[in-house]
């Protein structure tokens, strides 16, 4: 279910400018465009069931989002992908990497020594 969106954060469009009555930065119409391309692009170059979502904050971003929506990749920030694990997951695991596979990688890694840590634990506490 979708959440209702206040209606001063609802982007209006008027000429090059679209932006929301309460962000007050002028942002694009371009600008949004941009962004929007660049996750349909991203989305698409990880693979199926990958999707994207773009939202303003001072300026259009956009983030994707894994097939099971446990994983949000950010696109690069000078240089590097930011990818973590979203807030319905504790602990959060986050990586940076060149490219967005790699970020993606570097969180299954951290996901698998985690898993191998709490089976440890989880050994020595059985056997005490």
């Amino acid at each position: 279910m979708k959440r209702k969106v206040p209606k001063q954060w609802t982007p209006v469009k008027r000429g090059l400018i679209y932006c929301s009555p309460a962000c007050g930065n002028k942002c694009t119409y371009a600008e949004f465009q941009k962004r929007k391309k660049e996750g349909v692009a991203l989305a698409k170059k990880l693979g199926k069931g990958w999707s994207y979502t773009v939202w303003e904050n001072s300026g259009w971003h956009q983030k994707v989002i894994s097939p099971t929506g446990d994983v949000e990749i950010y696109p690069p920030s000078p240089l590097r992908f930011w990818a973590t694990t979203t807030r319905n997951f504790t602990p959060q695991l986050c990586c940076s990497h060149r490219t967005a596979k790699g970020a993606f990688q570097g969180v299954v890694n951290q996901a698998k020594a985690l898993s191998r840590s709490v089976d440890r634990l989880i050994e020595r506490l059985l056997h005490e």
